[in-house]
């Protein structure tokens, strides 16, 4: 099964707390779990938590179409807050992943080939996070971003995110979720290679713009 997937990693360093090695172990595992919890709070399967590096699986199971938002917040969170000293910076990229029958994904040649951009653009550069192209298009209306310093366009190929768009002049989203759903739901199928079509209509101001920005 092949489903257009978003793959999170983040580079990370052992930071010293204490001075003793036995309690910042036991800090830096707390801090691990800090991270986990986070990150599944924006919807992502963790495929791998390690001293060295995070992978985060986003759009797996029930999708609301808004997967290459929520791993750019995620990104972002672990970078900046300070209660991830170790995480040195992070990379999205998005794209095909083989999945089980359970919807589990499988540790494949497609995997690898997803998560290797990843942490070339997580790599990049120490305190940032870095998208590939295809996400940056696919997030582009919700994060202002810019392109990769020209030293770093040798190591990886992409955008720098520097923060989140206001949508103030919109007004607050609330409810839809039934209606997200559902058309996160006609996307997947569209990128397994079947082609869909979606009429939103509705009277006027009732929102139908909104509900597809």
């Amino acid at each position: 099964l092949r489903l257009l997937r978003l793959i999170l990693t983040t580079q990370a360093d052992v930071v010293p707390l204490t001075g003793d090695r036995a309690a910042d172990e036991a800090a830096a595992a707390e801090n691990r779990e800090r991270m986990r919890e986070l990150l599944e709070r924006h919807g992502a399967w963790i495929e791998e938590l390690s001293p060295a590096q995070a992978v985060a699986i986003f759009g797996l199971g029930d999708t609301d179409g808004r997967d290459a938002d929520a791993a750019v917040r995620a990104a972002l969170s672990l970078v900046r807050e300070r209660r991830f000293p170790e995480v040195r910076g992070a990379g999205v990229h998005s794209g095909p992943l083989s999945v089980d029958d359970g919807g589990i994904p499988l540790v494949d040649e497609r995997l690898a080939t997803l998560l290797s951009p990843a942490q070339n653009l997580a790599r990049a550069a120490e305190g940032q996070v870095f998208l590939s192209p295809v996400t940056a298009r696919l997030v582009r209306r919700s994060f202002v971003t810019e392109p990769l310093p020209a030293p770093l366009r040798t190591a990886a190929e992409g955008v720098v995110v520097r923060g989140a768009m206001s949508h103030d002049a919109y007004g607050r989203f609330v409810g839809r979720q039934a209606e997200l759903k559902r058309l996160g739901g006609v996307l997947a199928v569209a990128t397994r290679g079947e082609p869909q079509l979606c009429v939103v209509q509705g009277e006027t101001g009732i929102g139908k713009t909104r509900l597809l920005f």
